[in-house]
């Protein structure tokens, strides 16, 4: 057992199990590929249906990361997020290269978590966005 100063929201930072260190297989990536392909379909769908995309019910909240989104066209705003595993000068790296092709991106920068980063290992990037358009 380990001790914690941390929220329980923000417990998934702090575990890590060791099933969670073994390397994800290429029909392991191909599994979690179609995940997360269906959950893009799916979040368009639902943005789609939503009839007044700018309204809320959700006070103003600010995280570590920023402004909590409130509004569907706020959640569907079109920001990149590079996540690194220790590999920041790569990551702007690749963020000048994306400006360079769309100039009017947002960017953001994180760190990734320790799950993410126990499986990519150092000096890795990613990114992770949602696009208004294909």
């Amino acid at each position: 057992e380990k001790d914690s100063d941390l929220a329980i929201k923000d417990a998934d930072s702090d575990v890590l199990f060791e099933s969670e260190k073994v390397p994800l297989t290429s029909d392991e990536y191909e599994k979690l590929k179609v995940l997360a392909l269906k959950s893009a379909r799916d979040f368009l769908a639902l943005y789609e249906s939503i009839p007044n995309k700018s309204a809320t019910a959700i006070a103003e909240r600010k995280t570590f990361y920023g402004q909590v989104p409130r509004t569907a066209d706020e959640m569907y705003e079109h920001t990149v997020i590079i996540g690194h595993s220790d590999a920041l000068d790569l990551a702007k790296q690749l963020g000048e290269m994306l400006l360079v092709k769309y100039p009017d991106l947002k960017i953001e920068y994180a760190v990734v978590n320790p799950t993410a980063g126990s499986h990519c290992g150092p000096e890795c990037i990613g990114i992770a966005f949602y696009a208004k358009h294909k």
